[in-house]
């Protein structure tokens, strides 16, 4: 582990729906609620299972899974890259 605070590179989409739908899906699979209306509190839960993973690897223990801190990582890079994507408004608006 060298602790990286970037996890390996994900291909983030350039398409806002894209980016949203990729979101949802790496959420899910990590347990969390990607539904949830307030994008601060989602990213808090992040950082928080992230620190978990990672003192769990810290401590040596048995749980700890490699692959989840850099999906956790990734998720929060994706998470970052979906608030700073706006949807184009349609022309005229």
């Amino acid at each position: 582990m060298t602790g990286r605070k970037d996890a390996s590179p994900l291909p983030l989409p350039s398409s806002p729906a894209a980016a949203r739908a990729l979101y949802r899906r790496v959420v899910t699979r990590l347990g969390g609620d990607p539904g949830k209306k307030d994008p601060v509190s989602t990213l808090d839960w992040l950082a928080r299972e992230e620190r978990r993973e990672l003192e769990r690897g810290r401590a040596g223990s048995w749980m700890f899974d490699a692959n989840r801190l850099v999906a956790l990582q990734q998720a929060q890079a994706l998470a970052r890259h979906t608030q700073n994507v706006a949807d184009p408004k349609p022309h005229g608006e």
